[in-house]
């Protein structure tokens, strides 16, 4: 176990599974940083902030890709009795340019493709949701 105080102070447990023994140690700071240390870390913090956020956006664009991409095999799978084939085309191809765009690092195109995608997702269900009823209906009479 690790333990870390307001001071500063490390410390750390460990115990031997097998045997039971336990060992300790203490890590005492000897080391402090200055005021002046502190303010060019901050500083330096600043400076990067709007690369550290440009990074940060592109790993949401990639993860909202990937999670685009899912929902739309999802689809693909629960319509696959209703959605025709020019419509599986265009959620195939937009899964392609998608993957394309990502890889091409052009995260601006992406995310209008990622859009573009959610729109026909939408689309096939909002198209599968009164076919199912329909369907459900014909079994019940």
């Amino acid at each position: 176990t690790f333990h870390l105080d307001v001071n500063g102070i490390l410390q750390v447990k460990a115990l031997d599974l097998y045997t039971d023994n336990e060992k300790s140690v203490q890590i005492n700071s000897s080391s402090r940083l200055t005021h002046e240390q502190i303010n060019s870390m901050i500083k330096d913090a600043q400076i990067h902030a709007k690369d550290d956020q440009r990074h940060k956006d592109k790993i949401q664009v990639g993860i909202q890709a990937e999670s685009m991409i899912q929902a739309a095999r999802v689809a693909m799978e629960e319509c696959e009795d209703f959605i025709d084939k020019s419509t599986v085309n265009k959620i195939e191809k937009l899964i392609l340019t998608i993957k394309s765009t990502l890889y091409k690092g052009d995260y601006n195109d992406t995310k209008v493709k990622i859009n573009d995608l959610k729109k026909l997702i939408k689309i096939v269900y909002n198209a599968y949701i009164p076919k199912s009823k329909q369907n459900s209906n014909v079994g019940a009479r």
